[in-house]
């Protein structure tokens, strides 16, 4: 081999790095090292006594902790960071730990999946409402960031232009919201009915509060069984939620939505579809997490998604990527 032309180790060495960070994170996380720090608690040893653990080791993975900002130290004592006082204790806006957790945890968990196909979680179960607000909650906090975000690809797509002034729009299993309350900020006329599980819309609720849209939402409890109003929406919006679910349940849900949906009425999946090949998208690494959370969980290709749509009686899909997949009732 040349000695010019040899392969890197690439994602050997990032693997390396990477998880020395996520081992240390996850250990704090188990050990509930944040909230000890938010107790008061600033030296080493009164940390790993909180904590039950021995000192030596404590000191080793606070000052790592550290090093990536997620403690601060002066003078041997710790205390928090404003991203972990803001994401990883309890009282913060942005709280979490819940969902983020049990994803290092179901990780480590993969191996058993591969060899039996029998997902960790389930994070369709109602079960999971804990772990979808701490998924949820970080919005509040992100939102000027995210709200650009979907704003251009709103733009891009021409949403609004196809759905034309004063829209009733769906957004089902709404999570935060602030997708569809964008929409409210762009058509002052526009009203939507923001449909999730009661823990997780307290946080949609504070978004809506925060994007200045409240008056223009209907909050409803539910999910993606609710029975909805025939020909009620001129748009159905659909987050990263139909990856969870097998392709005979997607036709299903997607099958509701076309009767929910008014004449003409516009559904917009909110969602990154994986190249045709399965090999080269950077969103597949998702599918170790979406595989192993949900019994029937996987990445659909455009192609995929376009042929369910089909099914469930939509017409003229497309695609606008990397994350707007549309159909005409």
């Amino acid at each position: 081999m040349n000695d010019t032309n040899f392969p890197t180790m690439g994602a050997i060495l990032e693997a390396d790095e990477l998880g020395v960070v996520v081992t240390a994170l996850k250990t704090a996380l188990e050990l509930d090292i944040f909230e000890i720090v938010a107790q008061g608690h600033q030296r080493v040893e009164q940390i790993a006594s909180a904590a039950n653990c021995n000192a030596h080791g404590m000191n080793i993975l606070l000052d790592v902790l550290c090093v990536k900002n997620l403690l601060a130290k002066s003078k041997g004592r710790y205390s928090l960071t404003p991203t972990s006082e803001t994401y990883l204790i309890r009282t913060g806006r942005g709280y979490c730990v819940p969902i983020y957790l049990a994803w290092l945890q179901a990780r480590e968990k993969f191996i058993d999946f591969v060899r039996t196909g029998k997902a960790t979680l389930d994070l369709t179960s109602p079960a999971a409402e804990e772990l979808w607000v701490s998924y949820a909650a970080p919005d509040r906090i992100r939102l000027p960031e995210l709200v650009e975000i979907v704003h251009k690809r709103w733009t891009d797509a021409g949403i609004l232009s196809r759905l034309g002034s004063g829209a009733h729009i769906l957004d089902l299993g709404c999570g935060s919201g602030f997708k569809s309350f964008t929409l409210l900020q762009m058509d002052p006329d526009a009203h939507v009915t923001a449909i999730d599980s009661l823990k997780v819309l307290e946080i949609t609720k504070d978004v809506a509060d925060l994007m200045g849209v409240t008056e223009r939402v209907t909050f409803q409890n539910g999910d993606v069984d609710r029975e909805l109003p025939v020909e009620a929406f001129d748009m159905v919006l659909i987050g990263n939620l139909l990856h969870y679910y097998d392709s005979a349940s997607v036709v299903s849900i997607l099958q509701k939505m076309h009767g929910t949906l008014k004449a003409n009425g516009l559904i917009v999946l909110y969602a990154k579809a994986v190249d045709e090949e399965r090999k080269t998208d950077p969103a597949l690494l998702s599918t170790i997490d979406i595989s192993n959370c949900a019994p029937h969980g996987q990445a659909y290709t455009f192609t995929e998604y376009r042929d369910m749509l089909q099914a469930a009686g939509f017409r003229n899909v497309n695609y606008c990527e990397p994350v707007i997949i549309s159909a005409e009732k």
